[in-house]
């Protein structure tokens, strides 16, 4: 009798460890996979600051073209982002704009069209390039 509880307390104890095991293990993976998806999330955020920068200094090399057509474009230094518009000649009065952000190794880059027509400009939609 007393060596048939022995078993018995023995295999219970085999149980609870590999149930416990199996729940830390869980616990792991469920963390790990928290981490990642927080990562991941950071890593979006970043690039969609970026790409909003790079979209605001496009619109700002639009409007600087418009009050000096001489303007070509400029870089400028943000904290730690750096900003490239560019104004080019594609023919005639039009021009392709470019705005190119980066920080800590990402770049975004976004640009646009102005075309001349019967003295307005009409500027396409921003596209990411």
């Amino acid at each position: 009798m007393i060596e048939k509880n022995l078993n018995s307390s023995g295999q219970a104890v085999i149980v609870l460890v590999l149930v416990v095991a199996i729940v830390v293990l869980m616990f792991t993976h469920v963390t790990i996979l928290s981490f990642s998806s927080i990562q991941t999330s950071d890593e979006y955020t970043s690039g969609e600051f970026i790409q909003m920068k790079a979209e605001g200094y496009l619109e700002s090399a639009a409007i600087r073209y418009l009050r000096d057509s001489t303007y070509t474009g400029e870089t400028l230094n943000e904290g730690a982002y750096s900003c490239t518009m560019e104004v080019q000649n594609i023919g005639g009065n039009d021009r392709d704009l470019t705005s190119t952000c980066s920080h800590g190794g990402r770049a975004r880059t976004v640009g646009m069209q102005a075309i001349y027509n019967a003295g307005v400009f009409e500027f396409s939609a921003m596209e990411q390039r």
